[in-house]
């Protein structure tokens, strides 16, 4: 910070005054930086736990022992159904038309993860943007 801006920056932390719009842009600036952070954390780690990301969550209902399909086939045992609601699920292969496609749907997901695990940090942080202003 400049020496001439010094006194803005003690009467800012007394509580006294109100921020210039400068002074206001650096602040976001520091809210927008720390969920940045926090988006990258969460992709780094969605990004590292790729197996299970793709294998359970995303095509889990590809296998045939899926936490949905051994619940349907209990469910229709209990109510006396029998094999009625126990069903395996059509084999499909993934086919890629692109040479990068694979890795780039591995970054989307994980991307859009790290947004999704930080949107609470996220908004935390934009409610302590915007709380003094109210």
């Amino acid at each position: 910070m400049p020496l001439d801006q010094q006194h803005e920056h003690d009467r800012l932390k007394d509580g006294k005054g109100e921020m210039s719009f400068f002074e206001h842009i650096a602040e976001l600036r520091k809210h927008i930086l720390r969920s940045a952070l926090a988006i990258a954390a969460i992709s780094i780690v969605a990004f590292l736990n790729k197996d299970f990301i793709f294998n359970i969550l995303i095509f889990g209902p590809r296998s045939p022992d899926f936490i949905t399909y051994r619940a349907l086939c209990h469910f229709s045992h209990s109510v006396g159904l029998g094999e009625g609601m126990c069903f395996t699920p059509p084999d499909f292969k993934l086919i890629t038309r692109q040479l990068g496609e694979v890795l780039m749907q591995h970054l989307y997901v994980s991307f859009w993860l790290g947004i999704i695990g930080a949107f609470p940090f996220i908004f935390w942080e934009f409610w302590r943007f915007v709380s003094p202003g109210l």
